[in-house]
């Protein structure tokens, strides 16, 4: 499952289609999914729509000649914030793959053109922050951010909080122009 970016406000599932077909030839099944965008709906209802495939997509793996328990998670930017929330949310999924995501939503709190669009509250920050989550399981993170990303997205950008005590970290090679961290319970 592979779920775009777009900071929640734009792009869609076209835009990301790109990352299916080399899976596919190596025999994976793979769904490039959508969701609603802000502002017309909130990041609590793409959350929900998300949760939602993902248990469609576990229900449903026989149709895709997808074997079952073996639902994995992959976005960018927003899309890895909403596959680690998945994590957080959704049994069936075996692992996440997220690049450059947030984890911590917090400090967007003080960036008003994402408040406007979101329409973030500390409240829901609390709620959305996939860093102040437990993981219902022991599914591994997988997570990865460029060396170019400013510094505060890349403080957003890794996990801490109730997920970094219930991870530990170890490192993984990975280009030079990445850093790419995995976390097992």
């Amino acid at each position: 499952m592979y779920i775009h970016g777009g900071y929640w406000r734009s792009l869609d599932k076209s835009d990301a289609s790109i990352v299916a077909p080399p899976f596919t030839a190596a025999g994976y099944a793979v769904a490039v999914v959508n969701y609603a965008l802000c502002p017309a709906v909130g990041v609590e209802t793409i959350v929900a729509q998300v949760r939602r495939a993902a248990t469609w997509l576990a229900a449903h793996h026989a149709e895709w000649n997808a074997p079952a328990g073996r639902l994995f998670a992959c976005g960018h930017s927003a899309g890895g914030h909403l596959a680690a929330m998945l994590l957080a949310t959704e049994p069936g999924v075996a692992a996440a793959m997220c690049v450059s995501a947030l984890y911590d939503l917090r400090p967007l709190l003080q960036v008003p053109s994402v408040v406007e669009a979101t329409r973030f509250t500390p409240h829901s920050v609390q709620a959305l922050s996939p860093a102040l989550l437990k993981p219902l399981t022991g599914a591994p993170l997988l997570t990865a951010i460029s060396s170019d990303e400013n510094p505060g997205f890349t403080c957003s950008s890794t996990p801490s909080g109730a997920v970094g005590a219930t991870f530990t970290r170890a490192t993984s090679p990975a280009p030079a122009s990445t850093t790419s961290r995995s976390w097992t319970r």
